[in-house]
């Protein structure tokens, strides 16, 4: 697995823990 493919989605999920 590559990290640019992990990167946008741990952010979209931490964006939303945090809302």
């Amino acid at each position: 697995f590559g990290s640019g493919f992990a990167a946008p989605f741990f952010i979209v999920r931490h964006q939303l823990l945090k809302k």
